[in-house]
This record gives C-alpha cells, sequence and structure tokens, in this order.
C-alpha cells in the first residue's frame, strides 16, 4: 500500500488530502492532475505544490489552511430573507415576507 500526499514547498506545510492505493506506486497521470486539481484549489502554481509518496502517511506537521469560498447571491438572499422573517415573525408583514421568499425561490416552504 502506498499513500499521497502534498505539500507547500516554500511552506512545508500539509494539504488535508490523503490518496491511498494497494499498488507499488501511483499512476504518474493521475498524481498530475491530483495535484493540479489541489493547487487550483489553494489558489498556488502547481509549480509551488510538491507531491510526496511513501509506505506510510508522509504528513507530519501543521496542515495549509484552506480557502473558504465566498456565499453565493442566493445563499445571500436566502439568509436575509430568514433574517427578515425572523425579526417579522409575530406580525401579518412577518408572513408575507415568508411567502413572498417562497415564491421567489430563495426558502423552501
Amino acid at each position: 500500500m502506498q499513500f499521497l500526499a502534498f505539500r507547500k514547498k516554500s511552506t512545508g506545510k500539509w494539504t488535508n488530502a490523503l490518496f491511498t492505493t494497494a499498488d507499488d506506486s501511483f499512476d504518474a497521470k493521475q498524481t498530475a492532475s491530483r495535484r493540479k486539481d489541489i493547487a487550483a484549489a489553494l489558489g498556488i502554481r502547481v509549480t509551488d505544490l510538491e507531491a510526496v509518496s511513501g509506505a506510510t502517511d508522509p504528513r507530519s506537521g501543521t496542515y495549509l489552511a484552506l480557502p473558504v469560498a465566498p456565499p453565493s447571491a442566493q445563499q445571500v438572499a436566502r439568509e436575509q430573507a430568514y433574517k427578515d422573517i425572523e425579526a417579522n415573525k409575530d406580525t401579518p408583514w412577518g408572513r408575507v415576507l415568508r411567502l413572498l421568499a417562497v415564491a421567489d425561490g430563495r426558502i423552501e416552504a
């Protein structure tokens, strides 16, 4: 069994991704593809990411912080709809806001 992990060359920090295979080694094309995908997700160049494989989990030390994607416009609208409804839940206006949010597809019934 082999383990495959990736780390940023400049900091030595590991990604929190670990791949395994029952074979003696990883396919080079598959490793390159994973390296490219992880680099893109982290927003760094592929050349800044190093692939490390071994018979045991090679990761030790600290992990890279994963980027947090900003909320979509739909998520923002949904959260605002919930806040508006909650702020007015005991009023007729709150019931109207809920009906409008459901009709607009911002929240589910």
